[in-house]
């Protein structure tokens, strides 16, 4: 179902090419993440091509897709012609409310970077986004307000609001933050996970923030 009509590349598949590559070089493998953070997640293909950064869209999980490519994922998925061999199992991802369009900020290389502090995304630091305007930024930025306004990290609602220091849309500490996690880490996972489940069990909507549909 790629753009050439053979199949979808998978994140394994980049996974097993930088695997070898560090077996020959003897480079260190944490190079991997800012690598994963450049391609889609569900065809590996490029989110930054020809000097532009494309539409990019993301789920609960903190995994960026091209968002024509998801879309296409989408369709496929509903009319039952999508090839279950070809494409990674994405189960969580059932409609629009699945996904939401976030804005990210490219170095002229093509690396994630803070719009805020301008500071590129490095393989020993963390990046995040808010559900409400989809801004990408430093989690750094986040860890000061959190520390200045004393929100417990681990709560999922904390009821302190407070404004995106990008672009001054309001948003909710913590279930409005979503952690970039290409690489599938396990304390992101958990963090993410758990504000996810808020939303879905005590607010009743989805990662994009529409009201879940009652099941029949």
């Amino acid at each position: 179902m790629g753009n050439d009509g053979g199949t979808i590349a998978r994140g394994q598949d980049l996974r097993a090419v930088y695997a070898k590559n560090d077996a020959l070089t003897h480079e260190p493998i944490e190079n991997l993440q800012n690598s994963l953070l450049s391609v889609c997640s569900l065809t590996s293909l490029p989110l930054y091509e020809h000097g532009q950064g494309r539409a990019i869209v993301s789920d609960y999980q903190g995994k960026l897709y091209l968002k024509e490519q998801l879309l296409e994922f989408l369709l496929s998925k509903r009319s039952g012609t999508l090839g279950v061999s070809a494409t990674p199992r994405l189960d969580h991802i059932n409609g629009l409310g699945d996904f939401i369009d976030v804005h990210v900020t490219w170095s002229p290389l093509g690396t994630v970077t803070c719009p805020v502090t301008k500071t590129s995304k490095t393989p020993k630091s963390t990046f995040v986004y808010l559900r409400p305007c989809g801004c990408v930024f430093s989690s750094r930025l986040l860890s000061d307000l959190r520390t200045y306004r004393k929100v417990p990290e681990n709560e999922p609602n904390a009821a302190i609001v407070e404004k995106c220091p990008n672009c001054s849309e309001s948003f909710a500490f913590n279930y409005d933050v979503v952690i970039l996690n290409p690489q599938a880490d396990a304390a992101y996972e958990e963090f993410n996970s758990r504000n996810f489940k808020y939303l879905t069990e005590k607010l009743h909507v989805g990662h994009a923030k529409k009201p879940q549909k009652k099941r029949k």
